[in-house]
């Protein structure tokens, strides 16, 4: 199915860059501005030197001008484009009917029993693509009132136009209610590989597989999906008998990059048990691992006793690295987020809910 968007909100604001030059000399920044009042996820995807698309979870939006979250909207998932050019940082937030009575995400799934969240995606050969979960609503409600039931790939032809022109390919790429490719995503040679976390009863812990995509193949992704099993082959399907855990305590959401520096891959998480207040990195020879054992980098300030930014109702999670971004040598850029489990905390403060950014060291 293809769907043209028609005309999307924008925000703007511009800060100062912590360094002239490109985007990987930029610290990001989010500013509340002209109806974007918070988000959480925060991927981004690197379209050129200067410019990155970010993708958020559930986001407050409002109207111009609006400095509060009370009286706001919820959308399933807001995105910006990013620039760092001239010395300057610039953001611009987009969601579909801003203004109106009632907002819409940026990515939408056309029908009433399931929305979009935003996992990673990849830009290649001109083309932009994006893992969403699709999730649906439970009756308990709450901050985890709900469930994932599958995963799609959208495809963006024209992602160097503005969001507002763009048009979107949504292409089904799992409907396994267990597993979920995409957390992370990295493109390698001829394939597409793509974290997977496994999230049902039967893992709690979120353990990880990995699976994989010939890239001459993504017009057909969940046809063509294999993943990795005990026996180090490649299986297809989405069937995971005997797949191979390749972490045995992951997160929904986290990144894996390769680092030149010390020639790498490096995975970052909050974790690794659910709620811990840390982020934890791990490395390995190759994407596959094996890993190490996980190494706590820094320590969440909101869910830390004694700190001025603590509340006993604050969580965090969410932690990624935003490799475009990291400066030469040994150090990276991550971003998590917090939120509450009252929601009344969750609307009022308005330190909360938007993405977080650190510069943490490797070793």
């Amino acid at each position: 199915m293809i769907r043209a968007l028609g005309l999307l909100a924008f925000a703007t604001c511009i800060v100062v860059c912590s360094a002239s030059g490109g985007a990987a000399l930029c610290m990001p920044s989010f500013p509340y501005d002209n109806g974007w009042l918070g988000g959480d996820a925060a991927y981004s995807i690197r379209l050129s030197d200067t410019k990155s698309v970010w993708l958020f979870g559930d986001s407050f939006v409002g109207n111009p001008g609006q400095t509060t979250r009370s009286g706001s909207k919820m959308v399933s998932n807001t995105i910006a484009i990013s620039s760092c050019a001239n010395g300057s940082w610039s953001i611009r937030y987009y969601w579909r009917n801003r203004g109106a009575k009632a907002p819409q995400p940026f990515f939408t799934s056309g029908v009433e029993h399931f929305h979009y969240w935003p996992l990673d995606g990849f830009y290649l050969n001109g083309t932009l693509y994006v893992a969403l979960a699709k999730i649906v609503d439970l009756p308990k409600g709450g901050p985890f009132g709900f469930k994932m039931i599958g995963v799609t790939l959208a495809k963006v032809t024209d992602p160097l136009d503005v969001p507002a022109h763009w048009t979107v390919e949504y292409l089904d790429l799992s409907d396994n209610t267990a597993a979920f490719p995409g957390v992370t995503t990295i493109v390698s040679g001829d394939y597409l590989y793509l974290y997977t976390v496994l999230d049902d009863a039967q893992h709690k812990s979120h353990p990880m597989i990995v699976a994989r995509i010939a890239i001459a193949q993504l017009g057909r992704p969940r046809d063509s999906i294999e993943y990795l099993t005990n026996d180090g082959t490649w299986k297809a399907g989405s069937g995971l008998k005997n797949a191979r855990i390749i972490i045995d305590r992951g997160a929904t959401e986290m990144s894996v990059r390769f680092h030149a520096s010390i020639n790498k891959w490096v995975a970052v998480q909050n974790g690794p048990q659910p709620f811990s207040p840390e982020i934890v990195i791990r490395e390995g020879p190759t994407l596959e691992g094996p890993w190490s054992e996980p190494k706590s980098v820094y320590s969440f300030p909101e869910m830390s006793k004694g700190n001025p930014r603590y509340d006993q109702d604050t969580f965090c999670y969410a932690a990624k690295e935003h490799l475009e971004f990291s400066p030469p040598g040994g150090s990276m850029v991550v971003t998590y987020a917090c939120n509450s489990t009252q929601l009344r905390k969750q609307i009022e403060n308005m330190s909360i809910y938007r993405p977080e950014v650190v510069e943490l060291g490797i070793r």
